[in-house]
């Protein structure tokens, strides 16, 4: 069975998005993530939750398109999306 383009395209953007949390954890300033047509989005240490945020709702569609159930992201007291 193929994968749709829907599934292909968020494994994607979770490898990408996960090489970026490396790079920045690694301590690259800042790191750019593109997505979809003409967007980049950079992420740095200041924002380093986001990203692994922006990670889990990857995961937690990429998990509902698969039929798998998924917990969704923990965010710590005060922590605002």
């Amino acid at each position: 069975m193929a994968e749709s383009q829907e599934i292909t395209d968020l494994r994607a953007k979770i490898s990408e998005a996960k090489e970026a949390l490396h790079r920045v954890y690694l301590g690259d300033k800042v790191t750019e993530v593109g997505f979809g047509t003409n967007r980049v989005t950079k992420w740095g240490q200041a924002n380093a939750q986001q990203l692994n945020a922006y990670i889990s709702e990857l995961e937690a569609q990429l998990s509902k398109l698969l039929g798998q159930p998924r917990r969704g992201p923990i965010y710590p007291v005060g922590f605002s999306r």
